[in-house]
């Protein structure tokens, strides 16, 4: 089930103590992490993985060869999009999701410790392109 009131809020019993766990609520990918961080102007440093998944390691050699061949052609094809971005700037981001979709550390562990360093301040982030925000203008 999704993140509910009944299944992931933990220790709301008073009894026990005023503090409440939100449970799984929170829970996030680590694409999705990277691009929020992104966004506050962080940088992934360095990533830890702290425990290996057994129903992943069992399933990886099924499903590494396509993950691996997918997240390639992916790749290649996001590098032929949105000819108005400087190649060099496309392959240094879709790189970077390229290496995190295809690690196979990433893959089988069931927790993730991410260190983010500081890159830029929140006034120097500015990820509009032009050619893209008219293309968007077009379809509203």
């Amino acid at each position: 089930m999704p993140p509910n009131e009944i299944d992931d809020i933990w220790m709301s019993d008073k009894k026990l103590s005023n503090e409440i766990y939100h449970g799984h609520i929170f829970l996030i990918g680590l694409q999705k992490l990277r691009m929020l961080a992104k966004l506050a102007g962080f940088n992934i440093r360095e990533i830890k993985y702290l425990r290996i998944s057994k129903g992943s390691l069992f399933l990886f050699p099924i499903f590494y060869p396509f993950i691996f061949i997918s997240s390639f052609l992916r790749y290649f094809r996001n590098l032929n999009k949105h000819k108005d971005i400087p190649k060099s700037h496309k392959i240094h981001v879709y790189k970077e999701q390229l290496k995190i979709n295809i690690d196979p550390k990433n893959l089988l562990n069931k927790h993730t410790f991410i260190i983010f360093e500081k890159d830029k301040e929140i006034n120097d982030i500015d990820f509009r392109i032009e050619t893209i925000v008219k293309q968007f203008d077009k379809i509203m």
